[in-house]
């Protein structure tokens, strides 16, 4: 399930960075068999880089997804996300850090915890 202790803020500020310039703070309505609708907090990043996305899910948790890439000249894209009550701890830890992002955490707050 992964890591629910998150570490420094070296690791901290670098996660920050990562999701101010490639990631995104997102509200998903999530739909139960009965047609129930919730709505779960995530936090996502995206890079071509395996081993970044490796890094965020060993040190944060979560999991990772990718994408094949539309021709030879894209590269393979993959997607780093982390959900729920852990994505909102996550992003609680992350909002003095961020600069570009930091009122899409508002808006996380304000949607998704109640």
């Amino acid at each position: 399930m992964g890591k629910m202790i998150f570490q420094d803020r070296e690791d901290m500020s670098y996660l920050a960075g990562l999701v101010d310039g490639e990631g995104c703070f997102y509200l998903a309505t999530v739909t139960s068999g009965k047609g129930f609708k919730s709505y779960q907090p995530r936090i996502i990043v995206t890079n071509t880089n395996k081993d970044v996305m490796d890094w965020l899910k060993d040190t944060f948790g979560g999991y990772i997804t990718s994408n094949k890439p539309r021709d030879i000249m894209h590269k393979k894209a993959y997607q780093w996300t982390i959900t729920g009550n852990r994505a909102l701890m996550l992003a609680n830890w992350l909002e003095p850090l961020l600069i570009i992002k930091r009122k899409e955490v508002a808006k996380l707050y304000i949607n998704g915890s109640g």
